[in-house]
């Protein structure tokens, strides 16, 4: 299994400053993937991630439209959708660490570990795809391929997490209901 620091672990009032002073410590060379999951009552589904790269956004993407029953799995969707982008990316080989920012704990928590709930062919391929990153040849010199996971909480002023935010409602607001709304 991939070793993956889950930020979760600490205590919330703790975790707005550490993710801020991860964030302002990155490398140059590191990828940070935000990631979103909406779901919303009438069955509209979500997903989006943003890739930063030097501090600039280098892809967005969203899906919509999947049938998928909870903002859980709307959020493991969007991390394996995010995952499966940013190993396309151009120059992956010079890349730094990965760190994948995700605002839902119950993801972060689950992922690299055998009880998986309702998503778990959605998890299971994110973490092949964390494998993945790890075993992308670097060039020699630039350091490894760790990745990390790291919780934020949603609506904090994280630019990442709220343009993933974003995404995620207009994804979900264009898809079809996928169940009649709720009375």
């Amino acid at each position: 299994m991939i070793h993956l620091t889950l930020s979760s672990i600490f205590h919330p009032s703790q975790t707005l400053p550490k993710a801020r002073k991860l964030i302002s410590s990155c490398s140059p060379r590191d990828v940070l993937l935000y990631t979103d999951g909406s779901h919303t009552d009438d069955g509209r589904s979500g997903a989006s991630w943003v890739i930063y790269l030097n501090g600039t956004t280098v892809r967005t993407g969203r899906t919509d439209g999947h049938p998928i029953s909870t903002a859980f799995d709307a959020e493991a969707l969007a991390l394996k959708d995010d995952l499966r982008d940013v190993l396309s990316l151009p120059a992956c080989d010079l890349a730094g660490k990965l760190l994948v920012f995700i605002d839902n704990q119950s993801v972060g928590d689950v992922v690299g570990r055998n009880s998986i709930p309702s998503s778990q062919s959605l998890l299971l391929e994110a973490e092949v795809l964390l494998h993945e990153w790890r075993d992308t040849p670097y060039r020699p010199g630039l350091g490894s391929h760790d990745a990390e996971i790291v919780w934020v909480p949603g609506h904090e002023g994280f630019e990442g997490n709220e343009a993933a935010d974003a995404e995620a409602r207009a994804a979900a607001a264009s898809s079809p209901p996928s169940s009649p709304p709720r009375a």
